[in-house]
């Protein structure tokens, strides 16, 4: 920067003038320099949350399919406007639901989804997130790995679920079930009840029998009797 004398009002004394440039030039580049410092040398406002490590991690093969899907970050995390979905052999992307613990970001894997995937070996997991930071720095990316899709239920475990475990409003209770009481006595109560009114019926016929036959006899007995007295008093 040039500074010349008749930059400045003019004053009688030629030296003056040059003495004041000199002082206004290096005032000005004095504070030029400084607020060049100051820019260079001021750390940036804020730092970006970046991705730490996760849970499998990337590119990794597992033995047997994840229960919960983790990513930890460097700062910590906000629990709202987090997405997560998982997308397995290339199927249709399942929505995953985020918790939020301090800087870790954690879901659940859904078993029973995945359970209908199709696949003939380890297909490939890939999870998709977009996540928020305590400051509000969005931070986007994608987990791939692979690992095998969770077992079918057998046939019997099947049947259990399709039947379940609480009686309909239609179906009567299995008496069967109850302490003390089988399905023998259920099913044989009337046959008993009939057992036990016909065993009466026959002890009540008997006893009429043997009750007329002794009267009976009895008669018969007094008439002999009665016909053969006059017979000896004769």
């Amino acid at each position: 920067m040039t500074c010349r004398p008749s930059s400045f009002p003019p004053f009688e004394n030629d030296r003056i003038n040059t003495l004041l440039a000199r002082l206004f030039c290096k005032v000005l580049s004095q504070t030029a320099l400084a607020l060049a410092a100051l820019f260079i040398v001021a750390p940036p406002a804020s730092a970006h949350t970046e991705l730490i490590s996760t849970d499998p991690e990337s590119g990794a093969t597992l033995p047997s399919p994840p229960s919960d899907v983790t990513l930890t970050f460097t700062d910590q995390m906000s629990g709202e406007f987090n997405t997560m979905s998982l997308i397995v052999a290339d199927g249709d992307p399942i929505t995953l639901e985020s918790r939020t613990e301090g800087n870790v970001v954690r879901a659940r894997v859904p078993t029973e989804e995945l359970r209908e995937v199709m696949s003939s070996g380890p297909p490939r997991w890939k999870l998709v997130y977009r996540v928020v930071s305590a400051d509000g720095h969005p931070v986007a990316g994608e987990v791939d790995f692979r690992a095998p899709l969770p077992a079918r239920p057998g046939p019997r475990e099947t049947s259990d679920d399709e039947s379940g475990s609480t009686p309909s409003a239609g179906t009567a209770p299995n008496k069967g079930n109850d302490p003390g009481r089988t399905d023998n006595q259920t099913t044989n109560a009337p046959a008993d009840r009939s057992d036990e009114a016909s065993t009466t019926t026959s002890v009540f016929v008997i006893t009429a029998i043997v009750v007329v036959t002794t009267i009976g006899f009895v008669i018969f007995a007094m008439r002999r009797r009665a016909q053969e007295r006059p017979t000896s008093d004769e």
